[in-house]
C-alpha cells in the first residue's frame, strides 16, 4: 500500500490547481485470482497491481531509492519498497471489495505479499482471504478494486483466474458517462475549496469501478 504522506501531498498540491475533472492521479493495472478449497467454497482472492510508471517514479524519488538513476534498483531497494508496501494503515480496507447477493464480503487482513520492479512500473500482489468461505454457486458473487476518493484508478486488465475450481469470470466496464456526469456534479465547489483535503473529495471510485462477475457451476 504505498499512498505515502509525502507522494500523496504531490499528489493534492497539483490537484489544487486542476479542474474537477482532473481524477485520478495514480493508474493502476489489476488482476485477481479466485482461490477455493476442496469443497469448492471461495476462500480467498489473489490480488495482483501493477503501478504505472510516473507514480512509481514518485514512489522511488520519494524514498530516495535509485540515486544513481540508472532506473535499476538493488535487491535491497525492492526489500524497501516490499516494506512499505505491506505497511498498510488500520484503516485501509485494500480497495478490494466484494459482494454476494448484494452483500458486502467480510475480508481479512492481507498475507501472501509479493513485490518486483519490472520496466519503470511497480508490480505488486497480495492474498486477501475471506473471513468466511463462500458457496459460489449458492450465491452471486462480484468483486471490484477501487479507491473510494478516486485519486487511484484501477482498470482490470491483467488476467482474472480461478485456482481449485472451473468457474468463469466476467469484467463488466463501468458506465463511463454516467460517472463522469455525478462526479461533475458533486465537484461543484466555489473558488475558496482548492485545498480541500482527501476525505473532502466525494466518493465515486466505485462508479468508475470494473465490476467482475464470477460463475460457478453446480456439480
Amino acid at each position: 500500500m504505498f499512498r505515502r504522506p509525502a507522494v500523496l501531498l504531490s499528489l493534492l498540491t497539483f490537484l489544487c490547481v486542476q479542474p474537477a475533472a482532473a481524477h485520478p492521479h495514480i493508474f493502476i493495472d489489476a488482476g485477481l485470482k479466485f482461490q477455493f478449497d476442496d469443497q469448492g467454497m471461495l476462500t480467498a482472492v489473489r490480488v495482483n497491481w501493477i503501478y504505472d510508471e510516473l507514480y512509481t517514479l514518485m514512489l522511488i524519488e520519494d524514498l530516495d531509492l535509485d540515486p544513481d538513476g540508472d532506473g535499476e534498483l538493488t535487491p535491497e531497494e525492492i526489500a524497501v519498497l516490499a516494506r512499505q508496501d505491506a505497511d498498510w494503515p488500520p484503516d485501509y480496507e485494500g480497495d478490494l471489495y466484494g459482494t454476494a447477493d448484494g452483500r458486502p464480503i467480510a475480508l481479512g487482513p492481507p498475507r501472501s505479499f509479493g513485490l518486483d520492479y519490472v520496466d519503470g512500473r511497480i508490480i505488486s500482489t497480495h492474498l486477501r482471504p475471506l473471513a468466511k468461505p463462500i458457496d459460489p454457486v449458492a450465491h452471486a458473487v462480484i468483486f471490484k478494486t477501487y479507491d473510494p476518493f478516486f485519486y487511484a484508478a484501477f482498470d482490470v486488465t491483467l488476467p482474472v483466474e480461478t485456482q481449485g475450481r472451473d468457474c468463469t469470470t466476467e469484467v463488466i466496464e463501468p458506465d463511463v458517462a454516467a460517472a463522469e456526469d455525478k462526479l461533475a456534479a458533486l465537484m461543484q465547489f466555489g473558488p475558496d475549496d482548492g485545498a480541500l483535503v482527501e476525505q473532502q473529495y466525494p466518493q465515486v471510485g466505485e462508479d468508475f469501478a470494473d465490476s467482475v462477475v464470477l460463475t460457478c457451476a453446480g456439480d
